[in-house]
């Protein structure tokens, strides 16, 4: 299993990079995580939209899902040879909410997309891959997600502040994509570096790598206090790294 960053940025993008967006290469699929501003391009560099075999929106915050209409109009465009629409999984409601709908072309006859709802506890069985939805608080429906297969696990918190679901997410996992959006000492909807070296820790995550900082935060900082927590090696998310899941850290 692999890991594309598409976009890592919190809240909204800094200059030439992208809002939260990921790329998991498991087997044989590719899965599009989180669709923030910019991401699309980027996925782009790595496969067609007819390669996808689906993409997840955790929540409907905007920093995570504003290339997904962009993603739509280009199917309905012609830009991907896909014979079934692209399945896309959110919260409740996704679709009207991010203006899914919309008919693209009056010509239009068949849908480009398949919009289906994420609940706590579902999993999407792609074969030798699972995508499991769980709940976690960040003030709105939002869903973290554990990726496996045999040889993997693959964990992302999404945007949540502490909490016990997160452990569940996390345990385990070869590596824990977490956010880390406030440098403050709490916050009602976000993690700090602190909290999520600790959760990984009482995880037993074997790899830590923080993503979602704000443009404005300092990465070094970020690691510092992640590394004091988790007690181990502490990576950001930056456009365009990739890191390999379920093998020996280079």
């Amino acid at each position: 299993m692999r890991l594309v960053i598409l976009g890592s940025c919190g809240g909204y993008p800094g200059p030439d990079r992208s809002c939260s967006g990921y790329l998991v290469e498991a087997g044989r699929l590719r899965l599009w995580i989180d669709a923030g501003s910019g991401t699309l391009a980027r996925l782009l560099r790595h496969c067609s939209l007819t390669d996808l075999a689906g993409a997840w929106l955790t929540h409907l915050h905007p920093d995570h899902w504003t290339d997904i209409p962009l993603a739509i109009h280009a199917l309905a465009l012609g830009a991907a040879d896909r014979t079934t629409p692209l399945p896309i999984h959110g919260p409740q409601g996704w679709a009207v909410s991010v203006g899914a709908p919309v008919q693209w072309r009056l010509e239009d006859r068949e849908p480009v997309f398949d919009p289906r709802e994420l609940s706590n506890g579902l999993v999407a069985d792609l074969g030798e891959v699972k995508v499991e939805a769980v709940a976690v608080e960040h003030g709105l429906e939002t869903f973290a997600l554990r990726i496996s297969m045999a040889d993997a696990t693959f964990a992302y918190s999404a945007d949540s502040a502490p909490c016990e679901a997160l452990l569940r997410v996390a345990r385990d996992a070869d590596l824990f994509l977490c956010e880390a959006g406030t440098m403050a000492d709490s916050s009602p909807l976000h993690l700090n570096p602190s909290q999520a070296g600790e959760i990984a820790r009482a995880a037993g995550a074997r790899r830590l790598v923080l993503t979602h900082l704000r443009p404005s935060a300092s990465p070094e900082q970020a690691i510092r206090l992640a590394r004091m927590t988790y007690g181990a090696e502490v990576k950001v998310a930056t456009e365009a790294a990739e890191f390999d899941i379920g093998a020996a850290p280079a």
